[in-house]
This record gives C-alpha cells, sequence and structure tokens, in this order.
C-alpha cells in the first residue's frame, strides 16, 4: 500500500480524519474529539495527528491500524463537520481561534510537541473557523473545488480492499 514518499493510504486516512476531527472539535466547537468520546482511542495506535511519526515507521503503524474502526471514526468526523458547516452563520465562520481554545488544544496532547507537528498549534489558531475549514479537510467532503482533485476519503478505503 505505500504511496508517494512512504506513506500508506491508511496513514493518510488516519491523518486526515484525525486533523479533522481536532480542528472541527477542539477549535470550532470548543468541545471533546469524537476520538476520545468514544471507543476510538482504544483501538488506534497514537492519539496525535501522527505528523512525528517517521516513514521507517509508518508501515508498522499503519499495520497496527483498524481498518473496519478507521472507517467508521472517518464516517463519524464527516458527519460532524457536515453538520459543523451547515449550522455555521457567516457571521461565526470569520471567529478566530479563541487563546482558551488554543490552551485547551495543548492540553489534549493530540497534537505531539516533535517539530514535525508542533508548527500546526500556530499555523491553526492564527485562522479564521472559515479559514480551517477550507484548509485541505475541505476537500473531504463533496461537492469540492474544481481548483485541485478531488479525492473523498470513502474513495481512499475502495483503494484499501
Amino acid at each position: 500500500m505505500p504511496i508517494a514518499r512512504s506513506k500508506t493510504i491508511a496513514y493518510y486516512i488516519y491523518h486526515l480524519v484525525r486533523i479533522e476531527d481536532i480542528v472541527t472539535n477542539t477549535l470550532i466547537e470548543g468541545k471533546t474529539q469524537l476520538f476520545f468520546s468514544s471507543d476510538y482511542l482504544l483501538n488506534f495506535p497514537v492519539i496525535t495527528t501522527g505528523n512525528e511519526i517517521k516513514r521507517d515507521d509508518l508501515i508498522e503503524f499503519s499495520k497496527m491500524l483498524d481498518i473496519a474502526h478507521l472507517k467508521k471514526y472517518a464516517a463519524d468526523v464527516f458527519a460532524g463537520t457536515n453538520e459543523i458547516i451547515h449550522n455555521m452563520s457567516f457571521k461565526d465562520s470569520k471567529t478566530k481561534v479563541s487563546a482558551e481554545r488554543k490552551a485547551n488544544l495543548l492540553t489534549t496532547k493530540t497534537v505531539s510537541d516533535d517539530e514535525n507537528a508542533f508548527w500546526l498549534v500556530d499555523y491553526w489558531c492564527k485562522k479564521t473557523y472559515a479559514g480551517l475549514l477550507f484548509m485541505p479537510l475541505s476537500r473531504h467532503h463533496k461537492p469540492c473545488t474544481t481548483v485541485a482533485p478531488c479525492w473523498h476519503v470513502s474513495t481512499w478505503f475502495q483503494m484499501l480492499k
């Protein structure tokens, strides 16, 4: 399953879904990530975005992922994000991430303090809610822009079969 730069499809799905869960629930909604509000925590080897995982360890990490649980987790996160998008007002979309939500993000330890990951905290926290939703996570939902190819994660799951 290796793809570009020795990463796997399973890793990419895990990584993108963790980012979406962290951003939408912790930073936009100010609530517990779905990852922690169910049994997902017990089914994945790490709680972070996975940015800190070294290339040599990605294949082993991917083998540890429970694909059925990953698929359910992804579907649940996407449903939650779609609900957030549907219910967000234009005024709310201009809201910047508060210092309180940034501090809460840090307490969750879901972004590693490794230099390959920690930069995400400042990157995310400088954005408005709309800015967060227009990051790559917005390409997980249909319709998406025609500027870049739209790879819905469900397509990736088809590739795992």
